[in-house]
C-alpha cells in the first residue's frame, strides 16, 4: 500500500507541474504576445494593457474565425502589420490635425485580417487624395469628440452591418459639451513597473495558459476528427447569421440613422450611411434565402433611407456582381483586399459624383 507521505509527494509534484504548465505560458506571452491572438483587434483590446508601456503595433499572423474551431481544417493564416497613432486609432496614409472625411464602424472598418494599407479608410484616402480618419473600434460618438473630427464641411461615413442596426446596439449620440473623449490607448508612466506587471496579470489566463490552451487544442482536434469521419457537415464558408429580421428592425434602424443624420447636419457635417453587405446576404445561407424579408433587408433599408433623406451608398449591386471573385475572407465574414478595394471604389465614386443633400 502506498504510504501517505509518498502519496502527498506525488500529489504535490502533480500540482507543481500543472502550475508550472499554467504559468510558463505567461513567460512566452510576455515575450511574444502576438502568438496568442487570432486577430489584431483582439490584441489591441488588451494592448498596451490599459497603461503598460508597450509599442502600439502588431506584426503577426491573423486567422479566420473558423480557424479557431479546428486545428488542421479551415486554416486561413495571413501575416499582417497593424500600427496605430498615439491614441490607438489605426494609421492612415496621411495624418492631419483636421480630417475632411471620417469613416466609422466596427471591425470591418478597422480592417480585421488586413494590414494598414489594405483597410477601407486607407484605400479611400488614396482614391480621394485627402486625409481620411479610421474611426473603427470605437463608437461614432466617441470618435467625433476627438479634436479635429468635428467641424463644418466634414463628411462622416458610417459603415454598419445588417446585424448592427438592430435596437440597442445603435444608441443615440450625446455630443453635448463636457463629455470627455476617450482614446483607445491609455498609457501609464514609462517607469511604472508595477503598472506594467498588473496590466499583464489583468489579461485572462485563458489567453496564455498552456494548460487551458491545451484543452482548447484538444477540442479543435476533436472537431477535426468529426470532419474527417464525416460526422460533421462541411463548412465552406463562415456566416454570421443574425436570425430573422422583422419590420420593427427596419424602422428602428431608419429612425436611429435619421436622428444621426439630422443631428450632424445641424453641425454642418455631411452624414452618409454605407450598409455593409454581409456575407450571408451576398452568398446566402438557406435560412436567409427562405425568409423573404431578411433576404431583402438591405434593399428595404437603402430604399427607406432614401425616402427619409439620408444619404447612402448601396454596395450590394457591385458586390453581387463580384461575388465569384472572392471578396470575403474564405473562413471569415470580413472583406478581403478585393472586397475593400471594391467598397472604396464605390464610395469614392459616389463622393465624386454626388452633392450634399
Amino acid at each position: 500500500m502506498m504510504s501517505l507521505t509518498r502519496f502527498t509527494r506525488i500529489l504535490l509534484s502533480g500540482v507543481v507541474f500543472l502550475m508550472m504548465l499554467h504559468w510558463s505560458g505567461l513567460v512566452l506571452f510576455i515575450y511574444s504576445p502576438e502568438l496568442f491572438y487570432w486577430r489584431s483587434w483582439e490584441y489591441f483590446d488588451d494592448f498596451p494593457f490599459k497603461g503598460a508601456r508597450l509599442p502600439p503595433y502588431w506584426h503577426g499572423v491573423e486567422y479566420g474565425d473558423l480557424s479557431r474551431k479546428n486545428l488542421f481544417f479551415y486554416q486561413e493564416a495571413k501575416l499582417t502589420l497593424v500600427t496605430t497613432g498615439a491614441d490607438g486609432f489605426r494609421r492612415v496614409p496621411v495624418e492631419a490635425s483636421r480630417y475632411p472625411v471620417v469613416v466609422g464602424g466596427d471591425s470591418m472598418v478597422w480592417g480585421s485580417g488586413l494590414s494598414d494599407a489594405e483597410t477601407l479608410p486607407y484605400r479611400l484616402a488614396e482614391r480621394l487624395g485627402v486625409p481620411v480618419f479610421n474611426a473603427g473600434r470605437t463608437s461614432l460618438e466617441n470618435a467625433l469628440r476627438k479634436p479635429g473630427l468635428r467641424h463644418p464641411g466634414m463628411v462622416v461615413i458610417e459603415c454598419q452591418a445588417q446585424w448592427v442596426v438592430n435596437g440597442p446596439r445603435f444608441p443615440e449620440m450625446d455630443l453635448s459639451p463636457g463629455k470627455p473623449y476617450l482614446p483607445l490607448i491609455v498609457r501609464g508612466s514609462d517607469n511604472d513597473l508595477l503598472n506594467m506587471v498588473g496590466a499583464y496579470l489583468s489579461v485572462s489566463s485563458a489567453r496564455y495558459s498552456f494548460l487551458l490552451r491545451g484543452y482548447q487544442t484538444f477540442k479543435r482536434l476533436w472537431n477535426d476528427a468529426r470532419l474527417a469521419l464525416g460526422r460533421k457537415g462541411p463548412e465552406e464558408y463562415l456566416y454570421f447569421d443574425p436570425g430573422a429580421m422583422v419590420p420593427e428592425h427596419l424602422e428602428t434602424a431608419v429612425i436611429a440613422l435619421k436622428k444621426r443624420h439630422d443631428q450632424l447636419r445641424e453641425m454642418g457635417i455631411r452624414y452618409i450611411v454605407v450598409v455593409v453587405p454581409d456575407k450571408q446576404t451576398i452568398i446566402p445561407t438557406p435560412k436567409v434565402t427562405a425568409d423573404a424579408f431578411t433576404a431583402s433587408f438591405h434593399e428595404r433599408l437603402n430604399a427607406r433611407l432614401h425616402e427619409v433623406g439620408v444619404e447612402r451608398v448601396d454596395l450590394r449591386p457591385s458586390f453581387l456582381a463580384a461575388r465569384e471573385q472572392g471578396i470575403y475572407q474564405r473562413y471569415d465574414v470580413h472583406w478581403n483586399e478585393r472586397g475593400v478595394d471594391l467598397a472604396a471604389q464605390e464610395i469614392a465614386r459616389y463622393l465624386s459624383a454626388a452633392s450634399p443633400s
